[in-house]
């Protein structure tokens, strides 16, 4: 036995740290500052939301309820004004808003569904009372929502690619509710863009303006020397004969025909239209 384990009688048995105790007081307050450095955390990382309420709060405190009921009309009014005057720029605030609430209320479950379709890194850890795991997830970067779909910009994590994420494209589709989903990558290594389809913008056929007249419905065709403007619609098959017939005329701007069926597309040419 001492020619085995030299001096000591016995190996050494693997043993557990001593439990040491901790005052009551002395958890309560590592208790209370991990609250408040998780609430400093979430308010730094909403610093819109967090000026929004406090406004509120301070029109509200200092001039009543009627003041904050003035604000609110006033607030209506600027927006109605701008959507009027400049409806590129509102678009852009009003969709970016949309994508924010969207991004609180539909993919609040963003972490469970990347564990589940095994997107995230789950590390073991052991405590030696218990087994716990150690987790990283991908982070959203930007969200973009349009009538249509949402768009997320992921950042992926080491060792991840876009094959993986494109494998889990009906996982995710399934998981968050949507009609489609389609990943492709980024033009900056290590980010995806995830595509989650709400409605389908080809679901029902819009037939195209009148042809026969100048496009707004109202007055008769002045002969092949005029131009045609009609508005930008989605046509089915059975209209791209018509069109081709009659847009043999000069025409305003650039004339792009795409069948939803088959993707094919058409241009005008010299001669009328040509695939």
């Amino acid at each position: 036995m001492a020619k085995i384990n030299g001096s000591r009688p016995f190996p050494e048995m693997p043993t557990r740290n001593p439990k040491v105790d901790v005052p009551l007081w002395a958890l309560l307050i590592g208790l209370a500052g991990k609250i408040l450095w998780h609430l400093l955390r979430w308010l730094a990382r909403r610093p819109v939301t967090v000026a929004v309420v406090v406004t509120i709060m301070m029109i509200r405190h200092r001039y009543g309820t009627a003041g904050l009921g003035v604000a609110s009309g006033g607030l209506v009014l600027v927006a109605t004004a701008w959507w009027r005057l400049h409806r590129r720029s509102f678009s852009w605030l009003a969709w970016w808003v949309v994508g924010r609430a969207r991004l609180g209320w539909v993919y609040r479950r963003w972490r469970p569904v990347m564990v589940h379709t095994e997107l995230a890194i789950r590390e073991p850890t052991s405590t030696g009372d218990r087994v716990a795991f150690a987790e990283t997830f991908p982070r959203i970067r930007r969200i973009r929502c349009t009538r249509w779909a949402d768009r997320l910009r992921v950042e992926l994590l080491y060792g991840q690619t876009p094959q993986q994420w494109a494998e889990q494209a009906e996982a995710l589709r399934q998981a968050f509710r949507a009609q489609g989903c389609r990943v492709r990558a980024d033009r900056r290594i290590g980010f995806v863009w995830v595509e989650f389809t709400r409605r389908d913008p080809l679901a029902r056929p819009i037939l195209p303006a009148d042809l026969d007249t100048d496009g707004d419905g109202d007055h008769p065709d002045h002969g092949d020397s005029d131009p045609v403007r009609v508005r930008a619609s989605w046509v089915d098959d059975a209209e791209i004969a018509r069109i081709a017939a009659a847009y043999r005329k000069p025409i305003v701007g650039r004339v792009v025909g795409i069948d939803p069926s088959t993707g094919d597309g058409w241009t005008p040419d010299a001669t009328g239209w040509a695939a």
